[in-house]
């Protein structure tokens, strides 16, 4: 009857599409901040440049370290040429 039960309480959760960035959030070595950091770039929700535009505030729009193009996560992580050079 229990396990039934459980059974029928388990095919009633919704079904979640895996996302890739989930060992790396919940990594037990990594330390607390650069999860969430991490979990605030996954969900879009670093204060870059743009996002800050979007909401009211008045920021300039290039790029804190190389001052070439708009600072998005996506230029901040993979195209901005100075953290390339950090990772």
């Amino acid at each position: 009857m229990v396990n039934s039960l459980s059974k029928r309480c388990i095919s009633l959760l919704p079904i979640y599409k895996k996302v890739p960035w989930k060992s790396i959030v919940l990594h037990p070595i990594i330390h607390p901040r650069f999860k969430f950091t991490c979990w605030l770039a996954a969900w879009q929700r670093l204060a870059t440049a743009d996002r800050l535009l979007k909401i009211g505030v008045q920021v300039p729009l290039e790029c804190s370290f190389c001052n070439n193009a708009m600072e998005t996560v996506e230029h901040l992580f993979f195209d901005c040429s100075i953290s390339k050079a950090i990772w």
